[in-house]
């Protein structure tokens, strides 16, 4: 009767959930669905948790930036959909606009995006987007992952 039915429904619902990460895959969109774990299900999420909303990929690529008080060079050290995080020699207040321009290598056209800083602690700086090219943004992450799989083909 009903646990029978229960059962069934079970493995439909799982059927189906396979068949899309199946799709998933194939179209090459795997690192933008997120499933959570069991355990993550259990626990109550942070507010640092609760904020995030996109996938951070870590980078390590050259940036120059312009500020109001001045213009210089940092680094990269990871980026999503909807800001980055540089290494960055001087704090910043929340709230200050900064151009930046994203340097990838053989490519002679910078990514440009406008941002500001929404936090600053030691020489990490976080920066949310509010204005880029998603192409241009759709370079980084295509020359990130291309460099992950060369670097997972090198060291297999």
């Amino acid at each position: 009767g009903g646990e029978r039915h229960l059962k069934l429904s079970l493995i439909i619902i799982s059927a189906l959930f396979l068949v899309l990460l199946m799709y998933v895959k194939i179209q090459g969109h795997l690192e933008n669905l997120i499933i959570p774990s069991p355990a993550s299900l259990k626990r109550k999420k942070s507010f640092k948790e609760e904020r995030r909303r996109h996938i951070r990929r870590n980078a390590r690529l050259r940036i120059r930036y312009q500020t109001p008080s001045g213009d210089g060079i940092g680094w990269l050290k990871n980026i999503s959909q909807g800001g980055a995080c540089l290494l960055f020699m001087n704090a910043l207040k929340a709230g200050t606009p900064l151009h930046l321009e994203i340097d990838l290598p053989y490519d002679k056209d910078p990514v440009v995006a406008e941002t500001r800083s929404v936090w600053s602690k030691g020489d990490n700086v976080g920066l949310v987007f509010d204005s880029v090219d998603r192409a241009d943004l759709n370079r980084v992450f295509q020359f990130i992952d291309n460099k992950q799989r060369f670097l997972e083909t090198v060291h297999s």
